[in-house]
């Protein structure tokens, strides 16, 4: 399974390349289509990363709890 993580992780860095690159394309249109996907997935990474801060701030706070409750 983590072959798989590192290969998939390997290929979004060259996808990611490939948007870059065609941010300079002769093409209007491609140039376009490039820059909303590239813009797409940064506002996804930046909710999921929000998403992972918030679960952790959960999680730590659901162990204090737990801690307490033992006490």
């Amino acid at each position: 399974m983590r072959s798989a993580a590192g290969r998939l992780a390997v290929a979004m860095s060259k996808a990611a390349g490939v948007l870059e690159a065609l941010l300079t394309s002769e093409t209007e249109t491609t140039r376009l289509r490039a820059a909303d996907r590239l813009l797409d997935h940064a506002v996804k990474t930046a909710e999921v990363l929000e998403l992972e801060q918030r679960v952790e701030e959960l999680e730590r706070m659901a162990a204090i709890q737990r801690d307490e409750k033992r006490r």
